[in-house]
């Protein structure tokens, strides 16, 4: 079986009028009869003077100015390869702890205080607002089980086909900048509010948007960075041979190439494919906007996908007991998350569960862990998550190294030891409500979690609170027992739902 293949689409279709602008007839004329010239050629140049001519005034002072640094301000970067993250060789297979000994100290922890059912993090997804409808085409994307609509002008199918400079690229800031582009504009921002997109999946939004209204890559890339620009992102342009977008981000990205301009990385992103670039770009020297926004990974991503839902039971045994957990989620949630970059790993656990695979999953696991002490319901989740999966190192399921986010550790058949990290770590946040935090070995990440009485085995300190060790993937292993291994090493510690 395939696990990230697509299935069919059975989300509503969302239906979505974008609101009118009263023009000029000479500006709709002009506009919707646009050709898709070269920006360098003598007919595309013609009609962009008789269009400039008439329009010219529609231009604020931050657009002049920056059609100013277009077409001189420019410097040349060098663009680096991406930082890797751990790139430590992790175990082929697991090592299994003894059983306990009849001797083992005795639990001295309280029970524990299952954390109540609460209501969804995320409300229901509400209907688009329903606006007036703004003349010329509409662009139908599918996005991650949804189904858009957003209108464009003519004018934003204008192919770029000179080669790279900064009078072109200029020139071609200046065509978008003068139509209408506030109705694009505008439903672009009604869907990432209705959707509740994070910068990643708007940002991605804006680049389906570009693929679905012109056909060529250099096209694409330009109306995506005219795009993100107006919707309050730094975002940036570079060219050598060819056009690239960059952005910056507020968390540092792996595997990413970068430059860094004025003390801020700029990154490559791959928004709707992979992205190689290397070697020297040319990019503009100042700035759009002193306000624009860098992508924001930092805050934990709500956006939930919708389309064709997976069914899954995870199968383990308590106590000598075959239990069974079921899981059900959209399968257009998993591409999602797998189109985003590489993160620091603290991003992962609190990169949630979609709120119907959520309500489920703590449910039936509440039943499980009532009455427990703390340290009972520890242990029980650990052996949950060293036994329901598969182990797998990425470099063998994925041919690189993929830290996966809760739910994909949920999905995919097997996973490695940062992956069922942060899922052990998420369950007891949500579940016991007791501070958990990861703990970062080199080829290795386990976690420690603040009992709130004394625990035997091995444990750490952090600021100023007694952890106890807890690994989801030493096999068996309960809580205050360290992997062979990494015992004696003092691993960096992770945080993840710590409140800054």
């Amino acid at each position: 079986m395939n696990w990230l293949t697509k299935l069919p689409n059975n989300a509503e279709s969302f239906t979505a009028l974008t609101k009118g602008k009263l023009m000029l007839p000479l500006l709709v004329c002009t506009l919707l009869s646009a050709p898709a010239f070269s920006a360098g050629s003598s007919e595309y140049d013609a009609w962009r003077q008789q269009t400039l001519g008439e329009f010219k005034r529609y231009l604020d002072e931050n657009d002049k100015a920056f059609l100013k640094q277009l077409q001189s301000d420019w410097k040349s970067v060098d663009l680096l390869r991406g930082e890797p993250v751990d790139s430590t060789p992790k175990p082929d297979a697991l090592p299994s702890a003894p059983p306990p000994s009849v001797n083992v100290v005795t639990d001295e922890t309280p029970l524990v205080k299952i954390q109540p059912a609460d209501p969804d993090m995320v409300p229901a997804i509400p209907p688009a607002p329903v606006i007036p409808a703004a003349a010329g085409p509409v662009a139908e994307l599918s996005f991650y089980g949804y189904d858009l609509k957003v209108p464009y002008t003519r004018v934003m199918q204008t192919r770029f086909r000179d080669r790279p400079s900064p009078q072109a690229i200029a020139n071609y800031y200046e065509t978008q900048a003068t139509t209408d582009y506030q109705s694009t504009l505008e439903q672009l921002r009604q869907w990432q509010q209705s959707l509740m997109l994070s910068d990643w999946a708007t940002a991605q939004l804006v680049a389906l948007f570009a693929q679905n209204v012109v056909a060529d890559d250099s096209s694409r890339t330009l109306l995506s960075w005219f795009l993100m620009l107006k919707m309050g992102f730094d975002a940036r342009l570079a060219y050598n041979d060819q056009v690239w977008l960059l952005l910056p981000a507020d968390e540092p990205v792996y595997e990413v190439s970068f430059f860094t301009l004025n003390q801020t990385r700029y990154y490559a992103m791959p928004l709707r494919k992979p992205v190689t670039v290397s070697g020297s770009v040319s990019t503009y020297a100042g700035q759009y906007d002193k306000t624009l926004q860098p992508l924001r990974f930092g805050v934990p991503d709500h956006f939930t996908a919708s389309g064709e839902d997976v069914r899954r039971t995870l199968s383990f045994y308590l106590h000598g007991e075959k239990k069974e957990l079921h899981l059900v989620y959209p399968l257009e949630q998993i591409a999602y998350l797998d189109s985003l970059p590489q993160l620091d790993l603290k991003n992962y656990p609190v990169t949630g569960l979609p709120d119907g695979t959520r309500r489920m999953l703590l449910d039936e696991l509440r039943v499980m862990l009532q009455g427990s002490t703390e340290e009972e319901a520890v242990n029980q989740l650990l052996t949950i998550v060293q036994t329901a999966f598969a182990y797998e190192t990425d470099e063998r399921q994925f041919r690189r190294e993929n830290y996966l986010y809760p739910l994909e550790t949920l999905h995919y058949p097997a996973s490695d030891c940062e992956d069922r990290a942060s899922l052990f770590a998420l369950l007891v946040h949500e579940l016991l409500g007791l501070p958990v935090i990861l703990t970062d070995y080199p080829g290795h990440v386990a976690a420690a979690v603040a009992l709130s009485g004394p625990a035997g085995g091995d444990n750490l300190t952090y600021h100023g609170t007694l952890y106890t060790i807890a690994d989801p993937t030493y096999v068996n292993a309960r809580a205050g027992m360290t992997m062979p291994e990494f015992a004696g090493q003092s691993p960096a510690l992770i945080s993840p739902f710590e409140t800054p």
